[in-house]
């Protein structure tokens, strides 16, 4: 099930601080240290990209697709991507806390060493999708569809919508460190010894 890691083909030159222009198109280049928070962009369309400490933060990006994007040390806090598309995409040690992939469609991305607290993934459908040794915490995943997805060494605490995991999986040292996570949301009180 492991979604392979996307390579971006030969690049171009580094694309220059805040090569996304106004129509939203990227293709086949390389964003490093770029500026784009703040932005609202329409019709982001990113093909065939490698961002490295790159800035997103509140970035406004509603229908956005991503094809075969490489993410590492990028910074997404409070992000828009929803009613977006996202094939083959990885993020690598990125901040993606408090940002919304609302209605989204995720298919073969992987997110590693990621901080998503408080993310939204409300009606998102992610299909092929891994979590390793991520922060989900009070991520709400409700009305999530979740098909053939890992989650490996990732903390779950508080999710709202926990049930739209049916199906995925965990190592078994996850799911007994998530037991009370897993309680709550099935309404299981804790007894003390």
């Amino acid at each position: 099930m492991s979604a392979a890691e996307p390579q971006a083909p030969d690049l171009a030159d580094d694309a220059p601080d805040g090569a996304i222009g106004d129509d939203g198109r990227l293709e086949g280049a390389r964003l490093v240290d770029a500026e784009l928070g703040d932005r609202r962009i329409a019709k982001l369309w990113l093909v065939d990209v490698e961002a490295r400490g790159c800035d997103f933060a509140n970035v406004r990006a509603r229908g956005a697709t991503l094809r075969r994007v490489c993410f590492r040390s990028c910074r997404f806090t409070g992000a828009l991507f929803t009613e977006a598309r996202l094939e083959d995409v990885t993020f690598t040690d990125c901040r993606i806390d408090l940002a919304s992939f609302g209605r989204t469609v995720l298919q073969r991305v992987g997110f590693e060493r990621c901080v998503l607290t408080g993310a939204d993934l409300i009606d998102a459908e992610l299909t092929s999708a891994r979590f390793r040794d991520c922060d989900l915490s009070d991520a709400d995943l409700s009305e999530g569809r979740w098909k053939d997805c890992e989650l490996r060494g990732c903390r779950i605490t508080a999710v709202r919508g926990i049930e739209a995991l049916r199906g995925a999986a965990m190592p078994v040292d996850d799911i007994v460190g998530s037991a009370g996570t897993f309680a709550a949301a099935l309404g299981i009180r804790v007894l003390e010894s």
